[in-house]
């Protein structure tokens, strides 16, 4: 029971002194962030490194502390603790968000769900990009298909040539 104590009391000051330290901040979807990667290398020193990424686009916010940030349009989305995150002042990029998004989600305006988020309409260019890009999926997969049907007819062939030359040199079927 001693032990029990002691572990909860070291636990407490633990995170007494992390909440000392950590600065709550919070973003909104639109905004512009170096993210806090921090990374050592060998024979290098941390005093040079840089421990900051970024910048990086809050595409969406996840209550109460979490963000999905992404560098580029292509790039993979990331959820990030909030706490990694410092505010990028100065020349950014511009953002590949429609004005919906930028302005619609704020972390404590909790009045507008979620689900009527998801339900907003796109725009006619990103809807045609779409559809385009469904069509030569659409292509690939048809070509694909027919190259193994190609390739399966042709190994089929092969099989029952086989059988015949099989059949005429020993007077026998090879099933048996």
């Amino acid at each position: 029971m001693l032990a029990r104590d002691h572990l909860n009391a070291s636990a407490e000051r633990r995170k007494n002194e992390y909440d000392i330290k950590v600065k709550e901040r919070t973003f909104n979807v639109g905004d512009w962030v170096w993210y806090f990667y921090p990374r050592r290398y060998t024979q290098r020193s941390p005093k040079w490194n840089k421990n900051y990424k970024g910048p990086f686009l809050i595409t969406k916010v996840i209550p109460p502390s979490d963000y999905v940030i992404q560098q580029s349009r292509k790039s993979l989305p990331q959820v990030v603790c909030g706490n990694k995150l410092k505010p990028c002042y100065g020349e950014k990029p511009k953002s590949w968000l429609n004005e919906k998004q930028h302005n619609g989600f704020h972390p404590h305006k909790m009045g507008q769900s979620l689900q009527s988020k998801k339900k907003q309409s796109q725009p006619e260019d990103i809807t045609a990009k779409y559809k385009v890009h469904v069509q030569k999926r659409m292509k690939n997969r048809i070509m694909l298909a027919r190259y193994y049907q190609n390739v399966k007819e042709d190994s089929l062939l092969a099989s029952l040539t086989i059988t015949c030359q099989h059949q005429l040199h020993y007077g026998t079927d090879v099933s048996e």
